[in-house]
């Protein structure tokens, strides 16, 4: 069995007509492989598509590994713990909502290429319970795919595949089957039972599919379809199935047959595989026509390509699918899955983005023409107090740095030189160079040399000013001063120019 990526699809079989199986959704975290046992043995180490192409069979395998993966999950949430240790501003792109969002997109986009390429799709899920998370998961998708429609119908018109992937730019409206790995324990050694459920389960998976308005009468307008006359639901009877490398089912049957008990029989009905390949010899033989209602008698198209054109086909599409820019950050507009999956992300940004012009305007009220430092941070907490009123989410990390920073500017545009004088007393003229002296506007009144006279003086700033320089302006002013003895005492002279 060969296996490559999906970015780098080789020529791999020289085949006329082939089937293209997928598998996507959820596995465990001890077994991740969902294709079981469809494929005894897949890498689920990297995010995105690996083909494993049987040519026994004439089948070709596409299995998706997202973070819809226990494995993949845990992995995240380990480097979410390590990437949250920054600044504020880096924080918000490691927030579980950020990052959610961002990884729901690019499982979408795995998900809307495997839906393009297949002809039969497998979703995976390891409970009995269908995740009505998947109804917001398919709704992007085909916005998605919608969005990127130009740009696939020109790429497949130059590609050369020919056929359907001309005409209507796919093989076929791929056909959805839906795989639970473990039955409710009460039923997995009744088949009766066990096949009512997957009736029940059919019935309302349909019910909640028409209501959502996923599937609808035409299968060329749908993303995908599910059959109106085949079974399109399995549940696994045996809670070991699919885990035949599972080390706990083996010594599970080790201490089985060790111990003398005999098993219980196995329930007698077709294996998952066997399902399957009922839809796989369905579409080799006159294809799927899943219309329903009035349309039922129309005929939809369906085509089983050559090796080659899927391979021109997946080679063409994988670039358009897969690299898409990521999505967008502050005020830049979003595509169709940042609107569709990133609600919370959207919404803390529309809160944060409204409230920030209002907070900058609560710390621009009522500003002196230039002010200090503390009455900047008393503005910058009323500012601050503004926005955490009514920021909100993921977002809410973003819009304080940018207020932060705002702030800041103005006050920089505005700060007061608050240089401090030999009394501690701040300068209170605007930032300036050195060629402007200092003043705190603080006065004294001191005594003269001989204390007969007294004179306002400015707070000094400098040692000599201070002790030297207001003595001799107010010795000029005083008449006593100039008659006492004064005394000159020798003045310290270094010898070399590294003294200090």
């Amino acid at each position: 069995m060969k296996e490559f990526s999906i970015k780098d699809v080789p020529d791999f079989s020289r085949k006329d007509r082939i089937v293209v199986v997928g598998v996507i959704g959820k596995s465990e975290y001890e077994y991740p492989n969902k294709t079981t046992p469809l494929l005894p043995t897949v890498n689920c180490d990297e995010i995105g598509i690996k083909c494993y192409w049987d040519e026994r069979s004439n089948i070709l395998y596409l299995h998706a590994t997202t973070y819809l993966d226990a494995k993949q999950l845990t992995e995240l949430a380990c480097n979410l713990e390590e990437a949250s240790k920054v600044s504020e501003k880096d924080a918000d792109d490691t927030h579980w909502l950020v990052a959610s969002g961002d990884l729901a997109s690019e499982s979408c986009k795995i998900f809307a290429l495997i839906f393009h390429l297949c002809h039969i799709v497998v979703l995976s899920s390891p409970s009995p319970v269908f995740d009505l998370g998947y109804l917001q998961l398919f709704k992007a998708i085909d916005a998605y795919r919608n969005e990127l429609l130009p740009q696939t119908t020109e790429a497949l018109a130059s590609s050369g595949a020919g056929g359907t992937w001309d005409s209507h730019g796919r093989t076929c409206c791929p056909r959805l089957l839906f795989h639970f790995h473990r039955a409710p324990r009460q039923l997995r050694r009744n088949p009766a039972a066990l096949k009512r459920l997957e009736h029940s389960v059919e019935d309302q998976l349909y019910f909640i599919l028409r209501k959502a308005r996923i599937i609808t009468n035409v299968c060329a307008k749908s993303l995908f379809a599910i059959p109106k006359n085949e079974e399109f639901v399995y549940i696994n009877a045996d809670d070991a199935a699919g885990r035949a490398r599972d080390v706990g089912s083996l010594l599970q049957g080790l201490i089985h047959l060790c111990s003398g008990v005999p098993q219980e029989p196995p329930c007698d009905r077709p294996s998952f595989k066997q399902f399957v390949g009922g839809h796989v010899e369905l579409a080799r033989v006159g294809g799927f026509d899943d219309n329903v209602g009035k349309y039922a008698m129309t005929t939809s198209f369906f085509e089983l390509p050559s090796a080659h054109s899927w391979q021109l086909a997946a080679r063409a599409l994988a670039p358009i699918y897969l690299s898409a820019p990521r999505a967008p950050r502050d005020d830049e507009p979003g595509g169709a899955l940042y609107d569709a999956l990133a609600t919370d992300v959207r919404f803390s940004q529309a809160r944060c983005a409204k409230v920030l012009p209002i907070a900058q305007a609560s710390y621009m009220e009522g500003l002196p023409s230039h002010y200090s430092s503390q009455h900047h941070a008393h503005k910058l907490s009323i500012a601050m107090s503004v926005l955490e009123t009514m920021g909100r989410g993921p977002r809410a990390g973003g819009a304080r740095a940018a207020l932060r920073a705002s702030c800041e500017a103005a006050w920089r545009a505005r700060r007061l030189c608050e240089a401090p004088s030999l009394t501690d007393h701040p300068c209170h003229h605007p930032q300036h160079d050195g060629t402007r002296e200092h003043s705190s506007g603080v006065r004294y009144v001191h005594a003269c040399d001989c204390g007969r006279s007294k004179a306002s003086r400015d707070d000094p700033y400098c040692v000599r000013r201070a002790n030297l320089g207001f003595y001799e302006d107010a010795a000029e002013l005083c008449t006593a001063c100039p008659t006492l003895t004064r005394r000159e005492f020798p003045v310290f002279q270094p010898t070399t120019a590294t003294y200090r």
